[in-house]
């Protein structure tokens, strides 16, 4: 701060932050490969809301990145285009979800066709558990209702829905958070 140095760290994780007594916090967020991603500033000076804050991303104020820096033409489209920017986390969440499902169907349709003898068999020891006389309670049955099939159709759809529509509501709150943080 003003030159000198007040906080200073070390962290192999994606996001990291440095705390500096009574000049607030830094969160970090890190892309997964190489560059920083965002640089907020925090309140707090203790450490464990200062990890909630950067984990959650509530309040703080965004650091302006270094000018003609990729950081910089980043934030300036993001600004200029919120809804597109919106708009593309939520098909990458999309994508994100269809590749899942369809690796998880391959694995579940190829499992079958690998050759599983050279794993060794283990035999594990039987553990002999007491019988407990456990008491018997007559519990009242559940009503038997039938749901209509359309209703059983978006229930199983649910799962993959609502990540989806999860990642929109954190886009749609990113860019008023980022709106927020441009009026400070």
């Amino acid at each position: 701060m003003d030159g000198e140095t007040v906080a200073e760290g070390k962290s192999y994780d994606e996001r990291a932050v440095l705390v500096a007594d009574g000049h607030g916090s830094i969160g970090l967020h890190f892309r997964t490969f190489a560059g920083t991603r965002r640089v907020t500033w925090f309140e707090h000076t203790n450490a464990p809301a200062a990890l909630a804050a950067n984990k959650t991303l509530v309040g703080g104020v965004d650091l302006e990145p270094e000018a003609g820096s990729k950081a910089a033409r980043r934030r300036i489209w993001m600004h200029q285009h919120p809804r597109l920017y919106a708009g593309r986390q939520i098909v990458l969440a999309a994508i994100g979800l269809a590749a899942g499902v369809l690796v998880t169907w391959l694995l579940g349709r190829l499992w079958h066709l690998i050759p599983w003898d050279w794993v060794p068999q283990i035999k594990l020891p039987r553990i002999p558990w007491p019988d407990i006389p456990w008491p018997s309670i007559p519990w009242p049955g559940l009503p038997d209702i039938n749901l209509p099939d359309w209703l059983g159709t978006v229930l199983d759809a649910a799962k993959f829905v609502a990540p989806v529509v999860f990642a929109g509501w954190l886009a749609v709150r990113e860019s008023r958070r980022r709106r927020e943080s441009k009026r400070r």
